[in-house]
């Protein structure tokens, strides 16, 4: 797995262990051609579990980059404001800016997947080992 961490990158192999300080700005990605498996731990998790952007990509509702649509971006990023944060610009900004795109996402019924209970979306409320 390729990591960055700020401006540092890691590769780390099977067993490696790659800690990620709260708070850090990071991302993660396959550095190699065959399937990777790798377990992630985020202490407190928060609303994490129910995270997740392969959801929108399944659902469509992300562009060809794999970057949620602004529409949706606009929900996710609200929606998941503890679990989640833009390294740039301030919360606050985000939030002023994302205000009124939520909006319009509402009205035209994007937040469906905001409003239903957890366990109807086919995630697990608690995950076992």
């Amino acid at each position: 797995m390729k990591f960055k961490l700020g401006l540092k990158t890691i590769i780390a192999g099977p067993g490696e262990t790659v800690l990620v300080p709260a708070g850090k700005r990071h991302r993660f990605k396959n550095a190699g051609d065959e399937d990777a498996q790798v377990r992630v731990e985020i202490r407190p998790a928060l609303r994490m579990e129910e995270l997740t952007t392969v959801a929108l990509a399944d659902e469509g509702r992300v562009m060809g980059t794999g970057m949620a649509k602004p529409l949706e971006l606009a929900l996710f990023v609200r929606e998941y404001k503890r679990e989640v944060r833009a390294p740039f610009p301030p919360p606050r900004v985000v939030r002023a800016t994302t205000a009124p795109l939520a909006a319009l996402a509402r009205r035209r019924g994007c937040d469906e997947r905001y409003l239903e209970p957890v366990h109807a979306r086919g995630v697990p409320a608690v995950a076992t080992a």
